[in-house]
């Protein structure tokens, strides 16, 4: 029953802001909309610890939608139709927060069996993730984080090196798995390795690996060390990550930062709500959940579909890269008008999995994959989960090996 009463209050209190948004029909109904939305869902526990992942992906949704959509209608003019799939996306999504599971019993023990093999095999990756990194550089002679100033120039520089990029991805989580397996000394080069590759990855030009990397780094620390990343925590977390974007942006060629701090924020949360209201206008093949899969057509012979490239095709759009709708936008062009059925759903899902999570009772790897899944469903707030669900899983397969010789009993 009290939960009940609560989905019951919770329930009325988002009729009530949606109404309030329906009769003032305006950019700043939307405003007070929003930051009552917000309130709301941090009333119900939605902010209450960074690691987790209903809290993970509330920070990503307030950050690149909801200050998305108040920059993009500063851009380019406020829609009211945008402003209301955003607010009833979050609702929605938020809903669960009443089932979630308030004592937090997790315990991820360090009990790895096998400890020195694993360590020897993540250091092996994390080393060869350098070397590969060296050698894509010296191939296209260039450091495109310093060079390329456009999209277009980051993805020329990209093509044909698959073979060198994506073992790249695997250095930072290889160094993080040896991290886990070491104590001591090794610890240290553990981190000296995660710094070194990642710092390797965002010389490519391309900031959010780079960014989901650290995020990846500081949760792993805070559950092995049991402590909780709060309200205050995150904010000052991610007013560190967004000065240090905006700084990254400057060497990569997006201008002076001096020049417009706030301009630059503005765009940068502005741009895949811009690509959300172009889907709305102008996309009705629906897709029914194939374009989930799209990017996993890359493991099958034959032509393989990239899914922010074909985006880009089956849009009004004059741009050569591939192009990002948020996760709003991805359940609508699968589901049209039914896009809230997703955001429902996808809110139940990790409403499921969080409470796994905060009563598991395992070993420190599988808390990694546990991380890589939350933060792959927080990415998808801004690429969706068509864009976001194909790295995630090969992250997940190539830690779950790890976490299998993990509990293997060692040959007497």
């Amino acid at each position: 029953m009290y939960k009940l009463g609560l989905l019951g209050g919770y329930s009325l209190i988002s009729i009530c802001i949606i109404m309030m948004y329906l009769v003032a029909d305006s950019y700043i109904g939307y405003i007070a909309s929003a930051l009552l939305s917000i309130f709301l869902v941090y009333l119900y526990r939605g902010f209450n610890d960074l690691k987790l992942p209903f809290s993970l992906f509330n920070y990503f949704y307030v950050f690149f939608i909801f200050l998305g959509v108040a920059s993009e209608s500063l851009i380019r003019g406020f829609n009211n139709d945008i402003g209301f799939m955003v607010l009833i996306s979050f609702l929605l999504f938020n809903v669960w927060n009443v089932f979630k599971q308030k004592k937090h019993t997790y315990m991820f023990k360090n009990n790895i069996r096998n400890k020195n093999v694993i360590g020897w095999i993540s250091l092996f990756f994390s080393i060869f993730s350098i070397i590969l990194s060296l050698l894509y550089f010296l191939k296209i002679g260039t450091i495109p984080l310093f060079t390329a100033h456009s999209p277009e120039e980051r993805i020329a520089a990209m093509s044909g090196n698959g073979a060198f990029l994506q073992p790249m991805r695997y250095g930072p989580i290889s160094a993080l798995i040896l991290l886990i397996v070491s104590t001591g000394w090794n610890r240290k080069l553990a981190i000296m390795l995660f710094i070194i590759s990642n710092v390797l990855i965002l010389g490519t030009g391309f900031r959010g690996t780079f960014f989901q990397n650290i995020i990846l780094f500081i949760i792993i620390l805070r559950f092995l060390d049991g402590s909780k990343i709060d309200f205050l925590k995150a904010l000052k977390l991610g007013g560190s990550l967004i000065i240090g974007i905006l700084a990254i942006g400057a060497f990569r060629g997006d201008g002076a930062i001096i020049q417009s701090f706030l301009i630059k924020i503005g765009h940068a949360t502005s741009v895949s709500v811009y690509i959300l209201n172009v889907v709305v206008d102008n996309y009705s093949d629906y897709k029914y959940g194939a374009t989930f899969f799209y990017k996993f057509s890359s493991l099958l012979p034959g032509e393989s579909i990239e899914f922010t490239q074909w985006l880009t095709t089956k849009l009004p759009m004059k741009f050569g890269g591939g192009v990002t709708p948020t996760i709003i936008g991805d359940f609508y062009i699968n589901f049209g008008p039914f896009y809230w059925f997703g955001m429902f759903f996808l809110g139940g899902g990790v409403m499921l999995m969080e409470n796994r999570i905060v009563q598991a009772k395992s070993n420190s790897l599988m808390l990694l994959i546990i991380v890589l899944f939350s933060l792959g469903i927080a990415r998808s707030t801004t690429g969706g989960l068509s864009n976001t669900l194909f790295q995630t899983a090969l992250s997940i397969v190539f830690v779950y090996f790890f976490y299998v010789l993990s509990t293997l009993k060692s040959p007497k």
